[in-house]
């Protein structure tokens, strides 16, 4: 494998020689119950001719007359006709010439001309002319014959019939009809003439093949999947065969299998036929056997003409085969026909071992990151292309072949047969179209797949599988028809030599009528022209491998687009379970799917099909692994998906995506090289029978590999939980859907663009949740904490674009044994309208199986909680309606026009409680907590400051329950008494929480904070107007002195000094002061409307709209530090401070952020109290930016500005710039550094500090590099972007974000993460990655873009220039 894939898999598992052993028994014919057919011995048609007996001739010598059809009529070529002379046809046998290989007949009435090749009968053997019409044009036979020197097991004539279509007959099963009819009069029997093919014979004795060689060693091969091998490899037996000395040897024969394993476990064989000469003594009893002269009579042999001669040369049958998981069926044949051809002739400097140690051990197995492998051997390449990003399930399907052997009708039918899972059998004289046919029976069935036995190529002797009494799909040769007794009369079998199908009762109950008429009328006409279109090039198709390609993919289209109609809708008669599975049949299809509803919602004239298609192990296994985690879970999406497009497009949309199924990226693997030279040269005679073990080198291998390659564990393929591939990140079907949903929502306004980014940012999150809760002390609250940032983005009125989101949260509540709130977070996909596709669906159903359910109880409990909840919710909302009508009205408006963008389709929840947990089942839920938006409560703070308490931050039990009463010195008696048993569970629960003793100093905070923010609103400008500088201005403009404030700490650190500096102003300056402060009480609403047009129209204010209906977290714990202007006034500023920061804060939960930081760390932390216990140590200081300049016209190009640009593309990284648009890639500016806690208090925005104390291990002590300072830039990339590469790493390494390592080896995916999780203010443990005592911002712009002399006037407030500028321009230049 390359290195760094962490993909062990391997392109086969066998290889594999089997043949004629030393000692091998003689094969005899084995009895079966169908009976075996009377050996008979029959030579070849070598010539045909035409009688008339009406004009006196005879039957010529040595001929055979046919004179009844199979039905006992008349055989006469003009049966029927009047006035015309009655004509038979004649045929002879023997070995003294060539035989026929082909009969036709040539009209002279259009015009017709003979190939080359072919000879006419003109003439009877009595002169007589042979026209066979009875019309006056001429109507004569035609022959082809093969050559002289042709090979054995040719397929030459061996039986001709005529038929009388008018009669009701048709031709006799496995016999081709020429589709010519004799009688071109007014009146007659239409007449045709059919003909049998079989190989030619040649003498042959048949012995039980075994396996002589096989890499690697298997050392009980009995227990093997590769056992049976050489019995599907050679069905006939390993063969000696004598043949005539000028005949040339027989072509390579390349054929496929199907085997099995006792798991179920599909294996796809490749095997390459061939003869070498047989070498060893034939003992007497088999010179007799193999006489050759023996096969022709005396009589024959004196004739000298076109004699064949009797010398014999004898030969032994071999076969090279590749056993392998994956149908690299091409790429298979290649490599066979190589190093058989390397066995033949020539001289070779690599050894034949080589070359398959190479192929399985050092060729990388293709994967979505390099899905073309192609392998060099000598001036060959053989292409390896990856499915692993397949739409539908791997096979070794071709549509083109079965459609072009079987034909329209057949290829219906025996579709139709699969579904109601009747008995089929495929045959034809050509092996390897027998596994490709049948595989692509079981591919048209999708999403159905076939559940009963499987036997694509069936030996002859274990053709007794074939009056099994349970349904099949088997393909086996046409001699077993000319050695055994036809099967069983409900055995339908289809030739694919001559595009029939046998006359079994099956037929007369199953018809192609019972299915839906619509759709099979569609399907018919797009298979009739892609048939056409197919005949038509046939040229192109044999040298064109991608238009055979798209071809197949056409075709395979139109049978998933009639599948799609066929089960249309039927995932709304899916039932979820949502109760505790307590009973043994609660997984039965009766209880996991709506039958009755579904056959009801069908068209009554196609009831009888779906009632019969109901009964089937197909669609009963259908429901099971729709409704539960299997492998076939990707591809039912996409099934989904497909009929989702068929319901809504009126015109034909195409459904299989053509371009995913060509491999853009390449790689070329050059040969293998020798380690250890044994000799020069490798020269063959015959492929070798064993293997020199030496020559494969398989020990010096392995040890290269592990010397150059970090081995990684690979998940091996199981359809069980634990290796669900799928649970945390996105399939690419997934993706794809994604896509076209993004793509077709921007298409109908670019205003929604700012909030499809704002759903990715706040996905990245989920993607690091389930390293999260695993290093969680307390897992149940992080998975709390989860539900609630999905409500976050539901109030945000986001467009789900995944579901990816919702699974991850349903997953973990499995993993962690939360049953009932799985059931939760199903109850909000379907408040808000997301279906569950396959794959969450599975995982749901999955999560409720796992843990505990809650008691009946129980259940009433939580329920009444949530009842009471609802209740409250909605008096609360009367109230303030009612005292504010026209107030309220307004501001409700505002919120409105902010959130008018949201058309996803989605109910939003306009009372806004969906952040707390509704509707829990289960003791681990949260219920009863009333959460506003963040917009109710900065907006309308007044009404719920005279009407209802504020919403206090967590006390003993931080929803508040009972606070009024239940006080800090109350007894646990007492509080027992005041609380319910659920609520005590919730207490109980979150008690080792190390903040509970600083929960009075946070109410009481952050109730103050509450009030200001009314007087002042909630923006950033109104950060701006409290700032220092602001502060500092209207101080010295003569305001009244305020009294000093008392000086406040930080975590108990560092003092803070007061300051008396005042600053002279201008009455300019001091208008420009006034206006800000009336501005920013009017808040941000009233400043919008000044913003930018371009910002207007694009709605880029959307991922900062967030932020908007949020306050500043960090200012609950030093908002004293610049609560009032008195207090301002006592601040010691750092003048380094940058002054725009975009993080805006807290969720607007009544749960803040440090809450829940104090469980998001990992276990090793020694104790509760050191979490936040003082620190003598500074923090450092993270500052993150990405104000990037353009590089064409170094303009500064802001946040909202850069997301603008991004476009939709989830591999470009580059934005568009808004003034030139210049495309270019936007950088995030990272800045660490050391800095004191008093500099921190004093900073203009004074965020929250992630004081990670008391941390074991190696990770425990400081990076030097940050700790002494770093700047660095990396690339700053869209969430769409980053989303894509992340769930690539955590698909090649699901643990990477339980290692601090992916800071160093992942740097840009690291800061971007972190970058969005600080901006939207989410709890992560990946904070502390950085150090023990943290304080991350994200700030608005930095000095280093701008020139001194051009920076704007927030950077000059440390230098006296730079206040006289800001002075001359306010001033108006005085």
């Amino acid at each position: 494998m390359d290195e760094g894939s962490g993909d062990e898999r391997r392109l086969f598992e066998h290889f594999i020689v089997a043949g004629l052993a030393d000692g091998a028994d003689e094969l005899t014919k084995v009895s079966h119950e169908c009976g075996n057919k009377a050996p008979e011995q029959v030579a070849p048609i070598i010539d045909i001719t035409v009688i008339f007996p009406s004009l006196g001739e005879t039957v010529p010598k040595g001929y055979e007359c046919i004179e009844t059809t199979p039905s006992g009529h008349p055989a006469d070529l003009n049966h029927g006709s009047f006035r015309t002379n009655s004509a038979f046809l004649c045929y002879r046998r023997g070995y003294n010439k060539p035989a026929l290989v082909d009969i036709g007949i040539l009209d002279e009435s259009k015009h017709e001309k003979v190939k080359y090749d072919s000879t006419i009968i003109q003439h009877t053997h009595f002169g007589h002319s042979a026209n066979v019409n009875n019309s006056s044009a001429g109507l004569f036979f035609t022959t082809r014959r093969s050559s002289e020197n042709a090979p054995p097991h040719q397929l030459v004539i061996t039986h001709i019939c005529v038929i009388l279509t008018s009669k009701g007959e048709v031709p006799p099963h496995t016999y081709f009809k020429i589709d010519k009819n004799l009688n071109k009069g007014m009146v007659g029997s239409g007449v045709y003439v059919c003909y049998k093919k079989a190989q030619s014979s040649s003498k042959r004795i048949s012995y039980k093949p075994a396996i002589l060689d096989c890499y690697p060693k298997v050392e009980d091969i009995t227990n093997s999947i590769a056992q049976n091998v050489s019995m599907f490899c050679l069905p006939m037996g390993a063969v000696i065969e004598s043949w005539a000395k000028g005949c040339s040897e027989p072509e390579k024969m390349f054929s496929t299998c199907v085997l099995t394993d006792e798991m179920g476990n599909k294996f796809y064989g490749a095997s390459l036929t061939f003869y070498e000469k047989y070498t060893n003594e034939l003992t007497e009893t088999q010179l007799e056997k193999l006489e050759l002269s023996s096969m022709i009579p005396e009589e024959e042999s004196v004739e000298g003409q076109n004699s064949v001669s009797t010398e014999a040369k004898y030969y032994s049958s071999k076969a090279i085969c590749i056993v392998s998981r994956y149908p690299f069926f091409e790429a298979f044949r290649k490599f066979l026909f190589f190093v058989n051809g390397m066995s033949r002739s020539g001289s070779y400097k690599l050894p034949i071992e080589r070359y398959i140690s190479h192929l399985m051990l050092e060729v990388p197995f293709p994967s979505p990151l390099r899905p073309r492998v192609l392998v060099q051997l000598n001036n060959e390449l053989v292409p390896f292309e990856s499915h692993d990003d397949s739409q539908v399930p791997l096979s070794g399907a071709t549509f083109v072949e079965s459609l072009r052997y079987l034909g329209v009708e057949s290829i219906l039918y025996a579709m139709l047969l699969a579904l109601l899972e009747q008995k089929i059998l495929v045959h034809s004289l050509r092996p390897w179209l027998l596994t490709s046919v049948s595989e692509t029976l079981c591919a048209m069935m999708f999403p159905f797949h076939w559940q009963c036995p499987y036997i694509p190529q069936c030996p002859l002797d274990l053709a007794g599988v074939l009056h099994a009494p349970l349904p099949f799909i088997a393909g086996v040769h046409s001699r077993y028809f000319d050695l055994y007794e036809d099967p069983p009369e409900d055995v339908t079998c289809f030739d694919l030599d001559t595009q029939t199908i046998s006359n079994s009762y099956v037929r007369k109950t199953v018809k192609l009528n019972m299915l839906p008429k619509k759709p099979l009328k569609k399907l018919r006409q797009a298979l009739e022209k892609l048939l056409i279109e197919l005949q038509n090039n046939e040229q192109k198709l044999r040298g064109d491998s991608d238009y055979k390609k798209k071809l197949d993919l056409n075709i395979r289209e139109e049978f998933l687009r009639f599948m799609c109609h066929l089960m249309i809708n039927y995932n709304d008669y899916l039932k979820p379970i949502t109760t505790s599975p307590k009973t043994v049949n609660a997984t039965d299809m009766s209880v996991l799917f709506d039958l009755d509803g579904f056959l009801k919602s069908r068209d009554k004239n196609s009831y009888d099909f779906y009632k019969r298609l109901s009964e089937t192990q197909c669609f009963i296994r259908f429901v099971e692994e729709r409704s539960f985690i299997s492998d076939k879970n990707v591809y039912n999406v996409f099934f989904d998906d497909c009929a989702e497009r068929v319901k809504q497009q009126d015109v034909q949309v195409p459904l299989l995506d053509y371009d995913s199924y060509l491999s853009n990226h390449t790689i070329v693997v050059p040969p293998p090289e020798v380690f250890t030279e044994y000799r020069d040269f490798y020269t063959y005679h015959g492929f070798p029978s064993q293997f020199n073990e030496l020559l494969f080198e398989t020990d010096t291998i392995k040890e290269k590999k592990k010397d150059s390659v970090t081995q990684t564990l690979v998940k091996e393929t199981s359809t069980g939980a634990e290796t669900q591939p799928f649970a945390f990140c996105r399939c690419k079907q997934e993706s794809r859907i994604t896509t076209t949903d993004l793509t077709a929502l921007l298409e109908q306004s670019e205003i929604f663009w700012p909030r499809s980014l704002l759903f990715f940012a706040y996905s990245l999150w989920f993607l690091q949740l389930p390293a999260l809760v695993s290093v969680s002390r307390n897992k149940f609250k992080m998975l709390l904490l989860a539900v609630r940032i999905l409500s976050r983005m539901e109030k945000c009125g986001l467009h789900f674009f995944d579901q990816l989101s919702y699974r991850t949260l349903i997953r973990l509540c499995g993993e962690y044994k939360y049953p009932a709130l799985a059931v939760d977070v199903l109850q909000k996909m379907r408040r808000i309208g997301i279906p569950l596709n396959a794959i969450t669906y599975g995982t749901y159903h999955w999560a409720v199986m796992q843990g505990e359910w809650p008691s009946e109880a129980q259940m009433k409990a939580h329920e009444a909680w949530r009842r009471l909840r609802l209740r409250l919710e909605g008096a609360v909302r009367f109230n303030y309606f009612g005292r504010n009508s026209i107030y309220a009205f307004k501001r409700h408006m505002a919120q409105q026009d902010d959130t008018s963008s949201v058309a996803s389709g989605h109910s939003r929840n306009e009372l806004n409680v969906g952040s707390a947990v509704s509707g829990s089942l289960s003791n681990q839920s949260l219920s009863s907590a009333i959460n506003f938006s963040e917009s109710d409560k900065t907006t309308n703070s007044s009404v719920f400051n005279e009407n209802v308490e504020p919403a206090k931050m967590p006390d003993e039990d931080p929803l508040g329950a009972g606070n009024g009463a239940l006080k800090r010195d109350a007894s646990e008696g007492a509080i027992s008494e005041m609380l319910s048993p659920t609520r005590q569970q919730f207490i109980k629960e979150h008690s080792v929480s190390p903040f509970s003793k600083e929960l009075d100093d946070l109410d009481r905070k952050m109730s103050q904070e509450r009030k200001k923010s009314f007087k002042l609103g909630g923006s950033w400008l109104k950060g701006l107007t409290t700032s220092p500088m602001i502060n500092r201005l209207m101080k010295s403009s003569g305001s009244d002195a305020t009294e000093k404030p008392k000086s406040h700490s930080m975590g108990g650190h560092g003092k803070l000094e007061s300051s008396n500096g005042a600053m002279t102003m201008s009455p300019s300056l001091h208008s420009l002061v006034s206006q800000f402060k009336k501005q920013a009480i009017k808040g941000y609403d009233g400043v919008v409307q000044h913003s930018s047009v371009m910002l207007k129209k694009s709605g880029l204010n959307s991922l900062m709209s967030d932020s908007k209906h949020h306050k500043n977290h960090y200012k609950d714990v030093l908002s004293a530090m610049s609560s009032s202007e008195e207090n301002l006034d006592a601040i010691d500023l750092d003048n380094r401070d940058l002054l725009y920061q975009l993080e805006r804060g807290t969720s607007g939960d009544i749960l803040s952020l440090d809450f829940w930081m104090k469980d998001a760390l990992p276990e090793v932390v020694t104790s509760s109290n050191q979490l936040c216990s003082n620190s003598n140590k500074d923090p450092l200081d993270v500052v993150l930016s990405s104000a990037s300049k353009c590089p064409s016209c170094e303009n500064i190009i802001y946040d909202e500005e850069l997301m603008y640009g991004w476009n939709l593309g989830s591999v470009n990284m580059n934005s568009t710039c808004p003034f030139c648009s210049t495309s270019f890639s936007p950088s995030l500016k990272v800045v660490v550094e050391k800095r004191p806690l008093e500099k921190l208090a004093a900073s203009w925005y004074m965020p929250f500090i992630f004081n990670f104390v008391g941390r074991e291990g190696k990770e425990d002590t400081e990076d030097e590099e940050l700790a002494n300072g770093l700047t660095l830039s990396v690339p700053f990339l869209s969430p769409i972007v980053l989303r894509k590469e992340l769930e690539a790493l955590l698909m090649s390494d699901s643990q990477v974000f339980s290692r601090p390592s992916l800071r160093v080896s992942h740097p840009v995916i690291f800061w971007n993460q972190l970058y969005y999780c600080r901006r939207l203010d989410l709890p992560s443990h990946i904070y502390a990655w950085i150090s023990p005592q943290v304080h991350i911002r994200c700030i608005y712009d930095i000095p280093d873009l701008h020139l001194p002399q051009l920076a704007p006037i927030y950077f000059s407030r440390d230098e006296p220039a730079g206040w006289l500028r800001m002075l001359r321009l306010v001033g108006g230049g005085n």
